[in-house]
């Protein structure tokens, strides 16, 4: 993939037509007046904010885009087709600067003025050097602001950097995706993006991604020490001391075969952070850190499911999950609505009655006919796009109840336009016609 840069100048803003090949630009008429590329910004943008700015051309699909470092802003150019007749006048603060650099539209911002108005106000610019210029001697681009989710692309690339690789650079991400400095690093920082090799200065820092096996290897020490260490048996509560615990993970790993890294150990207790409490008085003048017990009662879920390859008896499962959470007390004994996106429930019949079958808040307790497994179905291993996960959610199952289904889309809905699972359902499943044994009163959802 071959990218080219222009650098803009505080004046009239014009790429070389050679740059857009498939574009089938009109030769000029006139010799004397050589065929433009017009710019129309944006109303929130000058010329004068774009001195830090450059454009980034894709030669094997025609892309281009206005990327502003100043502004952290991304455009898309496309073409404008217009009937209007535009008319160019000489920057009074030009003086004799030859060509068209110096050239800019009469009304300012205002570039859509018509014919008729410009025709108008020629007394007032008689005097002036003037051009006009028409649709067939013109090409006219527009910026059109970038809307796409920039962490999901990110972590694509991230993907194949995984630790302990080298990493990609800012810059490197920033080529990647044709967008600006500032846009890639705020979505680095907001998905809390593995920082491989950290440095003050930022588009010096290395970024990657851990891999599910590493991370769980961490979480394994990390849980021991929060069930030893008396300083972590209430952290999701009065919390812990961070840079404490961190040494207490540390030594206990010491001797192990495997040695952890203490900045993978950091990102992984910065990714469980709830919030940072105190002000630094008492306590050895250290502030104490709340760790997510939601967070780490899904990690240890996942190692609970990985203990065994058949499905859970529900039962079975929660006092399995309860016995490895750390920490003492209700605080610690999540609910199974922190791993929805996790598990299903699946059933195993008995040849007796299901009327006998009554259900609990945590599952299937019978008088002996029914039991209800869970099933490790975890939502991250499942396609990334919209068409690719409904295939597989369908093939899994064909009649989704919604409440079971909706975890699994939700994240679907943040990256598009669409406001609420159900209208991205409407796109990719139908309401199943209702059968016998279907709970009264909910929906239940098939492809269509």
């Amino acid at each position: 993939m071959s990218k080219r840069k222009h650098h803009l100048v505080d004046k009239a803003l014009k790429l070389p037509k050679t740059d857009f090949p498939s574009l089938g630009i009109p030769a000029s008429s006139s010799p004397s007046a050589p065929p433009l590329l017009l710019l129309q910004l944006p109303s929130n943008l000058t010329t004068k904010d774009l001195i830090r700015s450059h454009f980034v051309l894709q030669h094997d699909s025609d892309k281009c885009r206005l990327v502003s470092e100043d502004k952290g802003l991304t455009f898309d150019l496309v073409k404008v087709e217009t009937s209007n007749s535009y008319v160019l006048i000489k920057d009074e603060g030009d003086g004799d600067d030859d060509d068209d650099d110096g050239l800019t539209n009469d009304a300012g911002n205002n570039a859509n003025e018509n014919e008729n108005k410009n025709a108008q106000s020629s007394a007032k610019t008689q005097d002036k050097e003037a051009r006009l210029v028409r649709e067939n001697n013109t090409f006219f681009l527009e910026c059109i602001p970038m809307n796409t989710d920039l962490e999901s692309q990110i972590e694509e690339i991230l993907k194949s950097y995984l630790y302990p690789t080298m990493g990609i650079s800012l810059d490197g991400i920033c080529q990647k995706l044709m967008h600006s400095k500032k846009e890639v690093h705020a979505a680095l920082v907001e998905m809390n993006a593995f920082n491989i090799h950290s440095s003050p200065d930022s588009s010096s820092s290395m970024y990657g991604m851990l891999s599910e096996e590493m991370e769980r290897e961490v979480w394994y020490v990390i849980r021991r020490v929060l069930s030893e260490w008396d300083g972590g048996n209430d952290y999701a509560g009065k919390g812990v001391v961070k840079e404490e615990m961190i040494k207490q993970v540390m030594q206990c790993n010491d001797g192990s075969e495997d040695d952890i890294d203490e900045g993978v150990l950091r990102h992984c207790l910065e990714k469980c952070t709830l919030e940072v409490i105190g002000d630094g008085v008492g306590d050895h003048n250290h502030n104490r850190t709340r760790l997510n017990v939601d967070h780490i009662a899904r990690i240890v879920a996942h190692h609970v499911f990985n203990m065994k390859t058949t499905p859970w008896e529900t039962e079975a499962f929660i006092q399995q999950w309860h016995n490895l959470m750390p920490g003492v007390g209700a605080l610690y004994e999540p609910e199974l609505g922190v791993i929805k996106d996790v598990a299903l429930y699946v059933k195993e019949v008995s040849p007796m009655d299901k009327d006998e079958v009554v259900p609990s808040p945590i599952g299937m307790q019978a008088k002996g006919s029914e039991v209800l497994y869970l099933k490790y179905f975890p939502r991250e291993n499942l396609p990334s796009t919209q068409d690719g996960l409904f295939k597989v959610l369908f093939k899994e199952r064909a009649r989704w109840k919604f409440d079971h289904l909706a975890p699994y889309v939700e994240n679907l809905v943040k990256k598009s336009s669409f406001k609420t699972v159900q209208e991205l359902l409407v796109k990719h499943a139908k309401v199943a016609p209702q059968e016998e044994d279907d709970e009264d009163g909910v929906d239940y959802y098939i492809a269509k």
